[in-house]
């Protein structure tokens, strides 16, 4: 597929008598085992309690109007489309049917894997001005490691707007040798209502992703004195016609948490853990270390850690 749209981060709330218990709307609405989410000593954004499954995360207990609040990162929303075997236009269109439900964050994700979109390319045109939006902040902003370049990153809209795009190079940041740029918008308050709107009463996701674009931005050619009539730029336009052609959200499989957990103690707790066992062994390490680790195991790690198992064949 030349081109891919992955909804990437999602945030709604839930008011009403489904917020009055929590284990009963995360297995009703998210259609999730409750059993798999672990309970977090606090909560934040004003809910004191939380409960967290990979990178989903269900706030609760807040002010007596605020209900119940859903966050998904990007990685949060595979995670849920890999438990549920579920895409999260189907999550959408069940929560669009439930009164007192509100949609406060969509992030959409538009990926080209086949080189129609040039970063550097789109870098030049956006500081050349030959872009059409109206969104009055731009900022682009470039990392270095030395005196060699780093990635680069473009972003149209202000950090607080509620309509933000963000250009950046996805294959780079996963550290893939592979052509991959990611054009994102982030959609909040009514304007992420709207895009709900479009994308579950659309009978081609593409077409409402696409119309979503193109309502407030385009690169164009200065080939007008008046911007509102300048010819749209050919390579963008071979863009948002591969994004047309698009019938369904693409679903890449997420990487199970324990692959997560062992990158993170690899990255962050190597040396450690070397060190230790080095000194002291690893028989006594397994004695003093793993054994006390293990009784700290809830229910929702010893789930985790048999679905891993069972993926893997063991």
């Amino acid at each position: 597929m030349k081109a891919e749209i992955l909804i990437d981060y999602l945030t709604f709330t839930v008011k009403g008598e489904l917020a009055d218990d929590v284990t009963y709307f995360i297995l009703t609405i998210l259609g999730i085992n409750p059993v798999k989410f672990e309970f977090q000593r606090k909560g934040f954004n004003f809910y004191a309690k939380s409960m967290r499954y990979g990178n989903i995360t269900v706030l609760y207990c807040g002010n007596e109007d605020m209900g119940i609040c859903v966050n998904m990162s990007g990685r949060g929303c595979r995670e849920y489309e890999e438990e549920t075997n579920s895409s999260i236009i189907e999550l959408l269109k069940r929560i669009n049917d439930i009164p007192e439900t509100n949609v406060t964050r969509i992030d959409i994700a538009c990926d080209d894997k086949a080189g129609r979109l040039d970063l550097e390319n789109m870098w030049n045109y956006a500081n050349e001005g030959r872009y059409r939006t109206r969104l009055i902040a731009r900022n682009n902003h470039e990392s270095f490691s030395g005196k060699a370049k780093g990635a680069k990153t473009i972003y149209f809209g202000a950090p607080s707007s509620l309509y933000r795009i963000r250009i950046y190079d996805k294959g780079k940041q996963q550290q893939i040798d592979t052509h991959w740029v990611r054009f994102e918008i982030v959609l909040k308050a009514e304007y992420a209502k709207q895009a709900v709107k479009a994308l579950i009463e659309c009978e081609n996701i593409g077409d409402a992703v696409a119309g979503i674009i193109n309502d407030r931005f385009a690169f164009v050619e200065l080939d007008d004195c008046n911007i509102s009539r300048c010819s749209l730029a050919d390579w963008w336009k071979e863009f948002l016609g591969e994004i047309q052609d698009i019938s369904l959200t693409s679903k890449s499989k997420p990487e199970h948490l324990i692959e997560q957990h062992k990158k993170w103690l690899r990255i962050s707790c190597s040396r450690v853990i070397a060190k230790v066992i080095e000194a002291i062994g690893q028989d006594e390490f397994n004695r003093v270390i793993t054994s006390f680790g293990r009784t700290k195991l809830t229910e929702a790690d010893d789930i985790m850690i048999q679905d891993y198992k069972q993926k893997r064949g063991e």
